[in-house]
């Protein structure tokens, strides 16, 4: 396990950039952000260039990146992080080490109200925070963490192990509702909110829904119900139900834990969960 911060070239960056114009930024970002780090923890990994791509786009809000950072280095995010992740492995052992890639997250991002995101990135992870959103948006580290360890763990034994085809629907939904039951056996932390944004007439229409779509393999349908569409009023949904029907699959059969979920079908751990959308 290796644990990379980009602080040392984000402040390199700042004081570049206070020196440049500004259309100048974007390639700044690139030199002193972006290619110092990129070969450790993106390169030649599943959707490097997607990644690669977001990666790029530069945070110009440099008094933010500044304070950030400096926040970043008093916590002891590195040690929170690493006893995650080593309890992680101990639970999932992974075949490939893990490289975690640490950054601030861009001031404009506000999809997640605890102020921590990640990414897989193949056999790697991704975690940006903004540590002025929640004042204790430490101890959400490990659940996100955990999360998408789950993720490239899960991605290796879906598509190398078994060559599965890209989900469907609701293959979706229970990869991201595994992550989370295995984000809350890591963490042993407080449900993050995209665990809970439903109502449960939200959650009921929602479900109806998603029902006839449930084989589609479609990224726009994906996209529409894991995200949300404001312009169709379909609010972020996806998260909310696979957790549901994960953790009812768990509490109808505690003899098993979520790791062994990773080796069943989606339609068997539907069935098994007896979910019905409340």
């Amino acid at each position: 396990m290796t644990i990379i911060t980009a602080f040392a070239g984000i402040r390199t960056y700042v004081s570049e950039a206070q020196r440049s114009p500004e259309p100048e930024w974007g390639s700044l970002w690139v030199e002193h952000v972006i290619e110092p780090y990129w070969q450790y923890w993106g390169e030649g990994q599943l959707q490097a260039g997607r990644t690669r791509t977001l990666a790029e786009r530069p945070v110009r809000d440099l008094a933010y990146l500044v304070a950030a950072v400096e926040a970043l280095e008093r916590s002891a995010v590195n040690e929170i992080a690493g006893t995650a992740l080593r309890r992680a492995n101990s639970l999932l052992p992974k075949e490939a080490p893990t490289v975690l890639y640490m950054d601030p997250l861009p001031p404009t991002n506000r999809s997640a109200a605890e102020g921590v995101i990640g990414a897989c990135v193949g056999d790697n992870i991704q975690i940006s925070i903004n540590p002025f959103m929640d004042q204790d948006w430490f101890r959400w580290v490990p659940w996100v963490l955990a999360h998408e360890y789950h993720h490239a763990v899960w991605g290796y034994q879906y598509f190398v192990r078994r060559q599965q085809p890209p989900p469907d629907l609701l293959t979706a939904l229970l990869i991201e509702g595994e992550a989370d039951a295995f984000g809350r056996l890591v963490s042993e932390g407080p449900e993050p909110s995209w665990t809970r944004e439903l109502s449960p007439e939200q959650e009921r229409r929602q479900w109806q829904a998603m029902q006839p779509l449930l084989a589609s393999r479609d990224p726009a349908v994906h996209q529409r119900f894991l995200f949300g569409d404001s312009r169709a009023g379909v609010p972020r949904s996806g998260y909310t139900i696979g957790y549901r029907i994960v953790q009812r699959y768990l509490e109808r059969h505690p003899a098993q834990s979520v790791v062994d979920l990773l080796s069943m079908d989606a339609a068997a751990i539907l069935t098994g969960s007896g979910y019905d959308g409340a």
